[in-house]
């Protein structure tokens, strides 16, 4: 129970700045955060309101002689200390008197110092906004206007959290629905209002970085038989706490991703695409809590989960390690199982320090690539010998292969399907109607550790839940608050609609093909490492910049699409990467509308590169994921000038390798060009559009014999000035001249939009 009341009151230690920003009250931040929790009969414990209302050294000075050497309450304070990346000796607290709070403050964007040396510093806030279930969180992005939140905003989130509180408990049962509350309510409300410093860390970042960091000491001091809490962590030799490996940093990294999804060639390869990548998803989301579990911790201590990855902050014990031996030896077991080499998880943890986490001595990007050095090593060794060897014997000379994946193993004999692909059809049919996973020990998808997965109403899955304690429950983009109720996972998963036959049959001009868009942030591992500076390096930023890019991928990209109703499906959307299928004029509409918001998003700290490719519905899934693939790849590499040494990526490759552009360029050449060709040329009978084809092959052959083509480019355009105009037609002549490559480039595109299908 003690460690129950430490996360509670560690998660709850700065609830007071709400009551103090959204009343007249004048008393400091701890005493109203404790007097406002204490109205709650069921939070009235001693160890869990002394977290809230002792966490600052000035008031712990004052009770420390009359409370416990093991009281909680010196855990939370120094995790608030680690978390916010400050010591004792700046120790100062909201409400008092003499520093320059300003309740009205917002919360700044922590792409304010992102790339600051090559970028400069900005000055942007956010609008204020608080998620429930009722309402989505709407489109959010930073803006320079300076925003100042209310003392009518924070009464409302007052009241809110009454309601949501009367319903909680602070029990293991309860807690993930106390961090959704905070993530809901919080996510948009500064840690800090003083103007001194920067003010773009949220209160729910900082606290459940705070809650993560104070459960790891606590099974620290367990294992060490540390119970003079006092001495260790606030008295003068405290200091030797900073440099103790206290902590371990733990990945979960996911290798075959790309190759699970996009290899299959099925007839309802399409359809499975998205039921694939969820289940990546869910299986990323589900090995993270189970671990937690098994550590008796809670998902505050998930540091980030996404896009095949997972940071988690643990306790450095030998008691931890076991586990994750354990754990590691059991998941890889499980793999090879399911899915023979195909899919890996890599386990891999660094042992760090308060000061490595708070960037004291200049290590924290150290922990990073500690951590990324182990698990690269722990790909190239992924198994023993002996796992080898039994490997080589599973083969079965002439085995039927299962229709969509081409593996001989559980086979389904009668289908001709494998287990695997044939359980994700049936979930695939769900994922759209269903936002309900549950885990239990029946259902349909396999998963680890004995249990299966399915999708459920809301209905089915609280039945269910009421009559089987082991069940789990997954609420997608959904929140939902209660005893053992659903945990929140965010997923770009827009679907238009399932069929892609029947979403190009609702196209009626223009080619009849679908378009497939592949896109990832560039250098994101180097403004992960590099980006934030020195000074302002800590692990709550860091996590508020992860969770930022997650919000933008799996909660905003839906709704951009959703927008206009773009006939598009996201096939998978992790937190720095995307790629969707869908009419091939949306496809390239919204690659547009994707990289002026993201650049909004980001301040233009970060740009995006793609390549959009365009195949036949019945092209195969794994070589469509394979050309874009490449398609982005030449976006990756592109250059502005042949001179240039390094490749400045903020690209896009249209449907061929030799077509890279710069987003500027396609979007302020290509396409002013394309409006211009199609207001001109949309009264032209088939004649003009033999003329536009052979204005594509002279423009193709400038090249080859430039003054020739030159010339018989001219006497073309002249011919063609009574149905386009002299105007036009030596606009036309000036673009051939100018800039040949966006010119064939848009008179591509126009013949793509108005041919008949």
């Amino acid at each position: 129970m003690d460690k129950i009341n430490l996360v509670c009151g560690s998660l709850l230690h700065d609830i007071g700045k709400i009551i103090y920003r959204g009343t007249s009250e004048r008393a400091k931040h701890s005493k109203l955060g404790g007097d406002f929790i204490k109205s709650f009969e069921q939070f009235r414990n001693t160890e869990l309101t002394d977290c809230i209302r002792y966490h600052h050294a000035q008031e712990i000075t004052s009770v420390k002689s009359n409370k416990e050497k093991n009281s909680l309450f010196y855990i939370t304070y120094i995790a608030d200390n680690i978390s916010s990346g400050m010591d004792r000796r700046k120790d100062l607290e909201e409400g008092a008197e003499g520093f320059n709070w300003d309740k009205k403050v917002a919360l700044g964007s922590v792409f304010n110092v992102l790339n600051e040396k090559e970028k400069g510093r900005q000055n942007y806030s956010y609008p204020f906004v608080a998620r429930t279930r009722i309402k989505e969180e709407p489109l959010n992005f930073p803006t320079a206007t300076q925003n100042q939140y209310t003392t009518s905003y924070y009464d409302g989130l007052i009241t809110d959290m009454k309601t949501i509180l009367q319903r909680l408990k602070p029990d293991k049962e309860h807690i993930n629905s106390l961090l959704q509350m905070m993530e809901s309510l919080w996510s948009y409300v500064p840690s800090s209002t003083d103007k001194n410093q920067l003010v773009d860390i949220s209160l729910y970042d900082h606290s459940r970085t705070t809650a993560a960091i104070a459960s790891a000491i606590y099974d620290y001091f367990q294992a060490e038989n540390i119970t003079d809490y006092q001495k260790e962590l606030f008295d003068y030799n405290a200091t030797e706490f900073y440099d103790k490996n206290a902590f371990l940093m733990m990945n979960f990294d996911m290798s075959g991703v790309q190759n699970f999804i996009y290899n299959i060639s099925g007839s309802k390869a399409l359809k499975s695409l998205r039921a694939r990548s969820f289940y990546l998803d869910m299986l990323l989301e589900y090995i993270s809590d189970n671990l937690l579990e098994k550590l008796e911790l809670s998902r505050a201590n998930i540091l980030y989960v996404g896009g095949g990855h997972a940071y988690l902050l643990l306790a450095n014990t030998n008691k931890t390690k076991a586990i994750l031996s354990d754990f590691e030896h059991d998941l890889k077991t499980w793999f090879l199982d399911k899915f023979k080499i195909d899919l890996y998880v890599a386990m891999a943890y660094t042992e760090v320090s308060a000061n490595d986490l708070m960037n004291h001595n200049g290590h924290y990007r150290d922990i990073y690539r500690r951590l990324s050095q182990k698990t690269s090593a722990k790909k190239a060794n992924r198994y023993t010998a002996e796992e080898i060897l039994n490997l080589n014997h599973q083969g079965t000379e002439n085995a039927r292969e299962c229709r969509e994946c081409k593996r001989s193993d559980l086979l389904i004999e009668e289908d001709d399907i494998c287990e695997i692909c044939d359980s994700l059809q049936k979930v695939s049919r769900d994922l759209t109607r269903e936002n309900i996973f549950v885990i239990a020990n029946e259902g349909v998808l396999d998963m680890p550790f004995g249990k299966k997965m399915s999708a459920l109403s809301y209905s089915q899955a609280d039945k269910l839940k009421k009559s089987n304690a082991e069940v789990q429950i997954y609420a997608k983009n959904i929140s939902e608050i209660g005893q053992n109720l659903m945990t929140r996972i965010d997923m770009g998963d827009y679907t238009y609609r399932s069929d892609f036959h029947e979403m190009l049959e609702e196209v009626e001009v223009g080619i009849n093909r679908l378009g497939v868009l592949r896109a990832d942030v560039d250098n994101l591992g180097q403004a992960f490492i590099n980006g934030i500076p020195d000074d302002y390096l800590s692990i709550s930023r860091t996590a508020t910049f992860s969770r930022a890019m997650s919000r933008f991928f799996k909660n905003y990209l839906n709704q951009l699409l959703a927008e206009k109703s773009y006939k598009i499906n996201v096939i998978y959307a992790g937190g720095d990467d995307l790629f969707m299928i869908g009419a091939w004029q949306d496809i390239l509409d919204f690659s547009i509308v994707l990289k002026q918001k993201f650049a909004d998003f980001t301040q233009n700290k970060l740009s995006i590169s793609a390549g959009i490719g365009m195949f036949r519905e019945k092209y195969p899934v794994a070589r469509m994921a394979s050309l874009t693939g490449d398609l982005e790849d030449a976006a990756k590499d592109y250059k502005p000038d042949e001179r240039a040494v390094q490749a400045t990526k903020n690209a896009v490759t249209l449907f061929d390798a030799t077509n890279v552009f710069s987003w500027d360029t396609l979007e302020n050449d290509i396409f002013v060009k394309l409006d211009a060709i199609t207001k001109n040329f949309e009264k032209l009978d088939e004649t003009g559009k033999a003329f536009i084809y052979r204005l594509i092959d002279l423009l193709r052959g400038v090249n080859e014999n430039q003054q020739i083509n030159i010339a018989r480019l001219a006497y073309t355009l002249s011919r063609m000035e009574e149905k386009i105009g002299k105007t036009f037609a030596q606009e036309l002549y000036n673009w051939a001249n100018a800039d040949r490559k966006t010119l064939i480039m848009a008179l591509e595109i126009y013949i793509l939009k108005t041919r008949e299908r």
